[in-house]
């Protein structure tokens, strides 16, 4: 459906996807869309709701916060009833997609410096560096700006680590050696701070809720992902809350879409990107379901999988190059074959893009300057 054709009131068997941004939240026991609404403004005012989904069969409704929505999209729902109160407001860099591919597919230029098998990307708590774990290898940091190099780190004598990532002052690395998270000072690389013990080979680490949950994915053992409550003063503590078992022993990556979802990929062929997702931004009931449109055929992998800040999800495919879908995962947008060496992206709220080129041991830059 054209959006823009729709502004403010009541459309039946419609149900409004949320943006990247929006919160989302249910209610229970709503017998009608009038009732749902008038319990909404109980607790939120008008102008803090863009919108609501009724669903009469269920007597449940779930409402969209923190307008505007950034892509809007609405899909055909027979069970559900959407009411809008804000109209929408999009950006071009969400409109138009061919225009927004283009411009940065003109904008990249490769780091100044090789990586070795380079991994995840993060970016420091300071913003001015960007950095990549060599795969089983050492820590290499870039000047974000231009990729020139800061310098290539060691970590003490016996880790064997395959991926890192910045939080809150702290790099969180995956160690296949000692079979831990191990977490460090972002300035001291010395010793470590704590000690999260796990199966080998963790993968990727994201977070949600205000970094009061940490998922984790490790590519070998009898769980795939794990859920944890983490505190953080006066010093970091975790407790397990759910774990998932692995779809196959590969996997690879975990990103946070929202506080009710998360997506996953495994380094495998002939497998789809994966949601884990709650009912509410602060339930603790997870679930997991496949995307199967995203499903890698052939001789390619899944690499990771991300989403910018018009929902798109931006799936990296190791063998071609990066596959670009709608917020729901069921459209195919478009593609762009980068290099048949990418494994792992880090896509920024502007549309800055870093990609790793894991063959040819470089990455990618691209800054198409569009907000």
């Amino acid at each position: 459906m054209r959006v823009s054709m729709l502004s403010i009131g009541r459309l039946s068997k419609a149900q409004l996807l949320p943006g990247r941004k929006n919160q989302t939240t249910w209610l229970y026991n709503q017998t009608s869309t009038e009732n749902c609404l008038c319990t909404a403004l109980r607790y939120h005012s008008v102008d803090e709701i863009a919108g609501l989904n009724s669903f009469s069969s269920n007597t449940s409704c779930q409402l969209i916060l923190a307008p505007p929505i950034l892509s809007p999209s609405i899909i055909y729902d027979i069970k559900s009833t959407l009411l809008l109160l804000h109209p929408f407001t999009d950006t071009p860099c969400c409109s138009d997609f061919s225009w927004m591919l283009d411009r940065m597919k003109r904008s990249g230029r490769p780091s100044s410096a090789t990586v070795p098998k380079p991994t995840l990307l993060s970016i420091d708590s300071t913003n001015r560096f960007l950095s990549s774990m060599q795969y089983k290898g050492k820590f290499y940091r870039f000047h974000r700006t231009n990729l020139s190099l800061e310098g290539i780190y060691s970590l003490p004598a016996g880790y064997i680590c395959a991926s890192s990532i910045y939080k809150r002052g702290y790099i969180f690395f995956g160690c296949d050696t000692p079979s831990a998270l191990m977490i460090f000072k972002e300035t001291n690389l010395a010793s470590p701070l704590a000690r999260i013990n796990m199966t080998q080979w963790i993968r990727g680490v994201s977070f949600a809720r205000n970094d009061t949950l940490m998922f984790v994915a490790v590519q070998e053992g009898d769980y795939g992902v794990y859920i944890y409550n983490i505190s953080w003063t006066p010093q970091i503590f975790v407790s397990l809350a759910k774990t998932f078992p692995p779809i196959v022993d590969q996997m690879w990556t975990i990103h946070t879409v929202n506080d009710s979802c998360v997506l996953t990929t495994c380094w495998s062929t002939n497998e789809p990107v994966y949601k884990i997702q709650s009912p509410t931004m602060t339930s603790m009931s997870w679930s997991r379901k496949s995307l199967p449109t995203t499903k890698v055929t052939g001789s390619n992998s899944l690499g990771e999988a991300v989403t910018d800040p018009c929902g798109r999800i931006w799936v990296v495919v190791y063998g071609f190059g990066i596959r670009i879908y709608d917020q729901s995962g069921t459209i195919l947008l478009g593609n762009w074959s980068l290099t048949t060496g990418v494994a792992n992206i880090l896509l920024l709220d502007n549309y800055e893009v870093f990609v790793t080129e894991y063959d040819q041991n470089f990455i990618y830059h691209f800054d198409p300057v569009l907000l």
